[in-house]
């Protein structure tokens, strides 16, 4: 079977075919693609989808000219040669993903204080400003009774009890339903005793008790570093060395999806907490033998695995790569497909995500380069249709180089990136898959349309951390004088600045290390309209013929010269290619 999509190089459009890609071929392209120059994330697009008018839309609506040099977009350092060339790109937009719903947004929620929940009204105060709806909530879940509050520890002769777990699912609970709907969450249950009744008991308390129903539960977390399997906490020691199999730990979760459910009729389950997405010791065998009877798997990733101390290169450079959020994501997905009835369509939540290493974060992580370096994730994760990406962490002491918030409860640059732009995203739309191809790396975009309003957003991440990028955009197409809006961050300001337009600018800048989301919203009777011909609710069965008599193709650039230009970013040269990235089934967490 062919496969077609359409391109825009500058002015000319064409109508690229070939054959349908193979998941080998994907893997094969992968390392072929790491010295080329045009990076290609998306896979051919499948026949159902609302893909070539979206793709009409927007490769019309960009015409990705990158002029350099331009006036302070060239980094200090670069090579000189190399800033004042002439560098062309295009955005290509391939298939829609399910639409952009809250619980995408996630974040494991830990605080210092463990009932901050509802006892520090500015974190209650910051999550609502934010766009995020799914929490995991389960720190210490494998010491923690619920019930007493009680968090247990190994000793010398036996467990030792103290008082206080690490969380207060009560004060959770209580902000969770106050919320209207109210969050998402993924509450964990003890795993590592193996002790299935103990769950159930814990279930039962937390829904019965307490009246709060969690959306889904999880059996402990990451059992690779349990060490007192099958072992109560009152006898757990410093010297225990209990360990559990992949098989031993598929039917520890087998057993407890059993006895909560019966607790518990509502219950959804995460089949697995694994500390690795290309683990298959414990992964596989959940998959096999609970994967039927879960409702998501679940892994987690630290795309910095090499030095504490990476240069602005290295950090930005695990966008790409082995370790990269969507190599991950691909890695969990190949191995467990095959191996339940429902393995190739279960959800596959990235449920801790941050820089890293684990060990000894990158300082970077809460400075501004994190924040660009989570956006250009998002984008990632967005485009390859990930249901749900869970930042690690929410909240801790000064020394917390994971946290959205300093021990203040303020926002440190992450956190900014998410109340302060990704909060302006629009949710409930389709997210369009976006190749950017250039002899430039690390660039990444994301389309969002609404078909009701046609208003368009384009997020578009310039991870590069040599170039600026500058790209006309397409008034003609709009009409004349089309308004919206324009929010952009780069590493002179200390927050997102959000400017809006009765006419958007033709040319738009983005520094090196910087972003924009930019939102047109057209003006009624104006050019961007739905074609002449009516869209019905499913686009893809529109007629190619049809669109093409309601929009021209060869369209000039737009004649307004209002320029906007962004301080450039410092940086240093940074080669590195895209990886390719595969459409997934629709799921149920998306469509929440």
């Amino acid at each position: 079977m062919i496969y077609c999509t359409w391109r825009s190089v500058l002015t000319v459009r064409e109508l690229a075919c070939g054959p349908k890609v193979t998941r080998a071929a994907r893997h094969a392209t992968l390392s072929a693609r790491s010295s080329g120059f045009s990076r290609t994330l998306g896979r051919p697009r499948s026949p159902g989808r609302r893909n070539w008018p979206i793709g009409l839309l927007v490769a019309v609506l960009f015409i990705a000219v990158l002029w350099l040099p331009l006036t302070g977009a060239t980094a200090a350092g670069s090579d000189a040669a190399h800033s004042s060339s002439t560098i062309t790109a295009s955005l290509d937009i391939g298939a829609a993903q399910p639409n952009l719903v809250r619980s995408f947004f996630g974040i494991n929620g830990e605080s210092a204080q463990t009932a901050a929940f509802t006892t520090v009204p500015k974190l209650g105060t910051y999550l609502n400003s934010t766009p995020i709806g799914m929490i995991r909530y389960s720190a210490g879940e494998d010491e923690c009774n619920v019930t007493s509050n009680t968090d247990w520890s190994p000793g010398l002769l036996g467990g030792v009890a103290t008082p206080g777990c690490a969380y207060d699912i009560a004060s959770f609970a209580a902000w969770c339903d106050s919320l209207s709907p109210h969050c998402e969450s993924d509450v964990g249950l003890p795993g590592e005793n193996n002790d299935s009744s103990e769950d159930a008991y814990y279930a039962q308390y937390i829904v019965n008790t307490l009246g709060f129903q969690p959306t889904y539960w999880s059996i402990g977390n990451e059992p690779i570093s349990w060490t007192h399997y099958g072992i109560p906490w009152k006898n757990w020691k410093i010297t225990d060395d209990s360990t559990a199999t992949g098989t031993a730990y598929a039917v520890d979760v087998r057993n407890a999806v059993k006895a909560v459910s019966a607790v518990d009729p509502a219950a959804q389950f995460v089949g697995i907490q694994s500390y690795w997405c290309p683990d298959t010791t414990y992964t596989d065998p959940t998959a096999a033998i609970d994967g039927n009877s879960v409702d998501a798997m679940a892994c987690h990733v630290y795309t910095n695995d090499g030095t504490s101390t990476p240069s602005t290169q290295q950090y930005f450079a695990s966008l790409t790569g082995p370790h990269s959020i969507t190599s991950n994501y691909y890695a969990i997905q190949d191995h467990i497909e095959s191996l339940c009835n429902t393995c190739g369509s279960i959800p596959i939540q990235i449920s801790e995500y941050q820089g890293g290493p684990v060990s000894v974060p990158a300082p970077q992580d809460r400075q501004y380069d994190g924040a660009i370096w989570l956006a250009a994730s998002l984008v990632q994760a967005a485009d390859a249709g990930i249901p749900s990406v869970q930042i690690f962490d929410l909240q801790g002491t000064s020394g917390c180089q994971f946290c959205l918030l300093n021990s203040n409860y303020d926002p440190d640059a992450q956190g900014l990136l998410l109340s302060d732009v990704f909060e302006n995203v629009e949710l409930g739309h389709p997210v369009y898959n976006v190749t950017v191809s250039s002899s430039d790396s690390n660039l990444w975009a994301t389309v969002i349309h609404d078909w009701a309003t046609n208003e368009t957003q384009v997020l578009f991440v310039n991870a590069n951390v040599s170039h600026a990028e500058t790209f006309g955009v397409m008034t003609k197409f709009f009409g004349v004088g089309q308004p919206g809006s324009i929010i952009s961050w780069n590493n002179s300001a200390p927050t997102p600045t959000s400017t809006s337009y009765h006419a958007l600018p033709s040319r738009i800048t983005v520094p090196s290390v910087g972003l924009v989301l930019i939102t047109v919203t057209p003006k009624s009777g104006s050019a961007h309209q739905r074609p002449v011909t009516p869209v019905p609710t499913d686009p893809s069965s529109v007629t190619q013929a049809a669109v093409l008599g309601a929009h021209a193709f060869l369209l000039p650039a737009g004649t307004g010269m209002t320029y906007l230009a962004l301080a450039a970013a410092p940086g240093a040269s940074e080669p590195g290619p895209r990886l390719p990235r595969r459409r997934t089934t629709p799921s149920s967490l998306r469509d929440r």
